[in-house]
């Protein structure tokens, strides 16, 4: 999803530095240290302007197959669990 974007941005802009850093845990940086952030958390900055891109949701998937041998989840954290 950011691979052509970013691609056609380097294009636009060859002289950019384009650096992409994942975590799937909430950050603490400062508003020093980037010029755009995607993130799922709201940062704790009062000097940024933040704006909601989307709504995010999770789901929890199963083949039959695999719930063949385990048998059904009492819910999504019992399916964690196992």
């Amino acid at each position: 999803m950011v691979a052509p974007w970013a691609a056609r941005l380097r294009r636009l802009h060859p002289g950019i530095k384009l650096e992409l850093l994942t975590n799937s845990r909430k950050s603490v940086f400062s508003a020093r240290e980037f010029d755009l952030a995607v993130t799922f958390h709201q940062p704790d900055l009062a000097d940024v302007l933040v704006t909601r891109l989307a709504d995010y949701g999770l789901g929890l998937y199963a083949s039959r197959g695999y719930l063949a041998g385990r048998g059904r989840f009492a819910d999504q954290r019992a399916a964690l669990r196992r």
